[in-house]
């Protein structure tokens, strides 16, 4: 059986707590000084696909994006973000 309530939830609450406070909250109050539009919107939206890439990258559902080293993915997730902050 399966625990339901506050105990299931529990780990959510964390995990969505650590998120928000590391990648979220950070991006948002970034983009907030630079006066870009719906800040929060955009930081949710950035942190989802960094998550994203993360995670389909460990799975190997895409090759390309599994095969490719960090050196050269960083670059490109760098200039995601910047068309993010230009965005306004």
């Amino acid at each position: 059986m399966q625990p339901s309530g506050p105990a299931r939830q529990s780990p959510r609450r964390a995990a969505r707590t650590y998120l928000h406070e590391r990648l979220v909250h950070p991006l948002r109050d970034r983009f907030a000084a630079e006066q870009v539009d719906r800040p929060q919107l955009r930081a949710e939206l950035a942190a989802a696909a960094f998550i994203g890439v993360l995670l389909v990258r460990s799975s190997g559902a895409f090759s390309e994006l599994s095969e490719v080293e960090a050196e050269e993915l960083l670059p490109l997730l760098r200039d995601l973000l910047t068309v993010s902050r230009t965005a306004r």
